[in-house]
């Protein structure tokens, strides 16, 4: 491909009459892509070059006087910053020190475009590390042209050009440019692709980079479609909540098996792409197989505290909360405490006055026992054990955990409940689920004491 093509090619991109901001590393990908923005592209409002020293070679300084001066003669507005390396994921680290950087200048100046200069060999490379990596077939999705960044969008628009096109470029246009030589440093992944596997590949078939982004862009354009077509119909049964995500099982269960496969994965990309956790396909697969079983409850461990937990008809994502041992508590006459950050009680003596109560859980929903002057004191309020029973009629005795079960309680809500007992060991109250026959009529001249639980919901 000839200059005089390329520079054409140029002029019809879609960051005409933008802000553009430019990241520029020295090499030859970013070096082309600069000639080809001030030499062809004439309606851009501002062109801008941003520059990260890494800091990794005594070549680093050299570079970065280079790329300044060069802005300087072209007029160009020139930022600049200095990473200092990590001991450890080097490469991820510096490049979310400068994709962080990039943002920055965006947000801060008001440029719409970040362009930067990936090309069709980095789009095989990336490919194919994705591939071996995770497994995915979103993997070969690659490197996209054009995606959402900061205030604006981040363009690629070197993808349909592989190196040597570049470097053809370079020579005929007689630009300075610099080597990296960390490059050629095999401790790297991507450098023993780019080595070892990228040219047995071209050697194979000169057109694989060509090929491999068509192979992108089609996974991309399939994706884009069953996302019209298939998620934008069915992405209510997933919701956000407070602490992770859930899943609406009612309409989920409804789904054919491929159906179902692709909604799961569908939703841990979008969970991924959060930063929050990521879901691998083995735990996706997981998930499925759990589903088919049927069973009301489960919880699945996934990484880092994160579960997926069944409850019933609802799938949840979330981080576990930290399990807090309490020791349980002893309730007098007047005695008040919190039971967690959400949840309070206290046992006074009828009638109860609610404005001696704290201001903060005044407001909270509200359950209340009354009992006579037969009440065995003290009370003690701790979470639910094995064998634990309460006595819903003199005939009728029940175990916590049958109840629970008849009664399809979600396992959360079985946590995080108290059970009161008296000083014989009765079971008097399971808050907020039920109470024994134990406790009296509010309607009776015979109340004595109030037990009242409050929570937060």
């Amino acid at each position: 491909m000839d200059v005089q093509r390329m520079q054409q090619e140029f002029q019809i991109r879609q960051f005409a009459n933008q802000d553009v901001l430019l990241a520029v590393s020295t090499g030859v990908d970013s070096m082309v892509l600069l000639d080809l923005l001030i030499s062809s592209v004439t309606d851009i409002q501002r062109i801008a070059v941003a520059h990260v020293n890494h800091g990794l070679r005594p070549e680093s300084e050299k570079e970065a006087c280079f790329i300044n001066a060069y802005c300087k003669e072209h007029q160009l507005d020139f930022f600049q910053a200095n990473w200092t390396p990590t001991s450890s994921n080097i490469e991820a680290n510096a490049r979310q020190f400068r994709y962080d950087f990039f943002k920055k200048i965006m947000n801060e100046q008001g440029y719409k475009v970040l362009l930067t200069a990936h090309h069709r060999d980095d789009q095989l490379e990336t490919m194919l590390m994705k591939a071996i990596r995770d497994g995915q077939l979103t993997a070969l999705k690659g490197i996209v042209a054009s995606q959402p960044f900061a205030n604006g969008q981040l363009v690629r628009p070197l993808l349909p050009y592989d190196k040597q096109t570049l470097y053809d470029y370079a020579k005929r246009r007689e630009l300075t440019y610099f080597e990296d030589e960390t490059n050629q440093d095999s401790l790297y992944f991507r450098n023993r692709m780019r080595q070892q596997v990228v040219p047995l590949l071209k050697k194979e078939h000169p057109q694989v980079t060509e090929h491999f982004q068509q192979i992108a862009k089609q996974v991309e354009d399939n994706e884009a479609l069953l996302e019209e077509v298939l998620w934008e119909q069915e992405k209510g049964m997933f919701k956000k909540t407070t602490t992770g995500w859930s899943l609406d099982l009612s309409l989920f269960q409804k789904r054919s098996p491929l159906v179902k496969k692709y909604l799961l994965e569908k939703a841990a990309q979008i969970v991924r792409s959060t930063g929050t956790v990521a879901l691998s396909q083995k735990q996706i697969n997981q998930t499925l197989t759990l589903l088919d079983e049927h069973k009301s409850q489960w919880l699945l461990n996934i990484a880092h505290g994160w579960v997926i937990r069944r409850a019933y008809q609802t799938l949840v994502l979330e981080k576990k909360p930290e399990q807090q041992e309490r020791q349980a508590v002893t309730l007098m006459e007047g005695t008040q405490l919190y039971l967690s950050d959400h949840q309070w009680i206290g046992l006074f003596q009828s009638p109860v006055e609610e404005s001696l109560l704290p201001p903060k859980v005044q407001t909270w929903s509200t359950m209340s026992v009354a009992f006579s002057d037969e009440l065995a004191l003290p009370l003690s309020v701790r979470k639910r054990q094995d064998g634990d029973r309460i006595a819903l009629t003199p005939e009728l005795t029940k175990r916590l955990s049958r109840w629970l079960i008849d009664q399809k309680i979600p396992q959360t809500q079985r946590e995080d409940a108290w059970f009161v007992l008296d000083s014989t060991k009765k079971g008097l109250v399971f808050f907020p689920f039920l109470h024994s026959y134990l406790s009296i009529a509010k309607e009776t001249d015979k109340i004595r004491y109030v037990l009242l639980y409050k929570c937060q919901k």
